[in-house]
This record gives C-alpha cells, structure tokens and sequence, in this order.
C-alpha cells in the first residue's frame, strides 16, 4: 500500500463519514489530534520511577479516562550497535569498541496525551496538583 492510497483512504473515510473510521479520520484531516501534557521529566522520575503511571491514573480519576493516551517505553540499551571494522580486518560491535557508547543512558519515554478540546483544562490541573501527586508517593 503506498502513501497516496493511505491518503485516499482516510480523505474517503472523512467525506463520507464512514463509522468507525470517521473520527480518526477527523483528526488527521482538521489537524485535531491528541495534545502533549506531560513527557519525561528527569527530577520527576528521580522522586517516583514512574510518574507518568501516577500522572495518567490521576488524570482518569479526575477526567473522562478516555480522553487520555499514555505513550511509555524504555530502552536499557539506547546506544547505537552498528560493526566496526577494525585495522586488523575483524569485525566488532561498536559497544565492545567504545567506553562512551557503554554509558549512554536508557532511553525514557513517558507522555500523556490529552483531546484538544480539554487542553487549557488539563494543564491548569496539572500544574496546580503534578507536585502532589508525584511528591505524595515517597
């Protein structure tokens, strides 16, 4: 399937308002997508592991649950691996071959994701209980 026919695709769906895929369908066409709320915040995940786990079943006790998207995933190992040729002729993986490539960080993804139409809502609560909720853990 190429690019235009996934165009086509979600342009029919939107025209002629196809059930279950109008809405997605919606979102893309207008530009009305799902809004960034939170993402990974270091100081954050130094006072709870996971404060976007808090954050998000927060939000959906206070909020319509459905209105809210999680988007999380760590990656032990962020570091690129990719062969080195080495001047000998053999082959080696570039974490075998390089001190700072063996202490690159995990990478940390951790956003929420709310519906235009609560934003302005959303960030206001937010920043009035983040602290609370996140500091209230320990």
């Amino acid at each position: 399937m190429t690019d235009n026919e996934v165009q086509s695709a979600i342009a029919e769906a939107y025209r002629y308002r196809i059930n279950e895929q109008y809405e997605p369908a919606r979102c893309i066409m207008q530009r009305d997508h799902f809004r960034l709320v939170y993402e990974h915040n270091p100081k954050d995940h130094e006072i709870y592991p996971q404060p976007g786990d808090l954050l998000y079943q927060a939000l959906c006790k206070e909020f319509d649950a459905s209105l809210f998207r999680h988007d999380v995933d760590k990656k032990e190992n962020a570091a690129p691996v990719f062969p080195v040729l080495l001047r000998d002729g053999t082959i080696e993986s570039s974490i075998n071959q390089s001190e700072l490539l063996k202490r690159i960080p995990p990478l940390i993804v951790d956003n929420i994701f709310v519906h235009p139409s609560h934003v302005k809502e959303v960030e206001t609560w937010l920043r009035r209980e983040k602290d609370n909720i996140i500091g209230g853990t320990t």
